[in-house]
């Protein structure tokens, strides 16, 4: 994580208050929506996403340390997650005070997923999952939108007080969400496959014994 330092260097960070580590709270929350998504995205979409097309980088040497550390941090969530979920830890923007921050954050995840957002929309039908975004949207509603979700003030003060650790298993659960989603699709692609391989034709394990004696035995 050390590379996210260099969200400290103005170059990288135009227009942004990066003494606060705002900035770099935001950049979190959209490489983590990137690290979990459904689909890979190319890193040139990442800086597009970010800074805009064409991004205002002083020199190719500060657009290569951006890229650099976007794929450092991205391969860090990537190994946390892969590991034990104790170890995936959002950056969040801490004021001078010691106040988490978790807005910020939010924004920028839901900015990762508009990347793709086509492709999220499973998560979205899917009745238990859809509900894994919700502190992402709480995190970042006005007042307005907070009232049309009709949600009582003491549930939403507990929500509020308690969101750093509800946008994490947030995260976790998505996480989860997609891994499976893929492995079941990987599942459904044997399975189709093998439907359509003859009893007496080779088994597609490579055994080089007939499928009616292999596999399908």
């Amino acid at each position: 994580m050390a590379s996210l330092d260099a969200w400290n260097e103005p170059a990288l960070a135009p227009d942004r208050d990066t003494k606060g580590g705002w900035w770099r709270s935001e950049v979190d929350g959209f490489v983590t929506a990137l690290a979990i998504g459904p689909e890979t995205v190319p890193i040139d979409e990442w800086v597009s996403g970010l800074w805009g097309d064409p991004a205002p980088f002083r020199d190719a040497a500060a657009r290569q340390r951006a890229i650099a550390a976007l794929q450092d941090r991205f391969d860090d969530i990537v190994q946390a997650l892969d590991g034990d979920s104790d170890a995936y830890v959002p950056l969040f923007w801490r004021t001078a005070e010691g106040v988490v921050v978790v807005e910020n954050w939010a924004e920028g995840f839901l900015e990762g997923m508009r990347l793709r957002f086509a492709a999220w929309q499973p998560m979205f039908r899917d009745q238990e999952a859809g509900t894994f975004l919700f502190p992402m949207l709480i995190a970042t509603a006005d007042e307005r939108e907070l009232a049309k979700l009709r949600i009582p003030q003491a549930e939403r003060d507990e929500v509020a007080a308690n969101l750093p650790e509800l946008i994490r298993l947030g995260v976790l659960a998505m996480d989860r969400f997609w891994k499976v989603r893929y492995l079941d699709s990987l599942v459904g692609s044997v399975r189709r496959e093998r439907a359509k391989v003859g009893r007496n034709d080779p088994c597609p394990c490579g055994s080089g014994r007939k499928y009616k004696r292999c596999c399908a035995a």
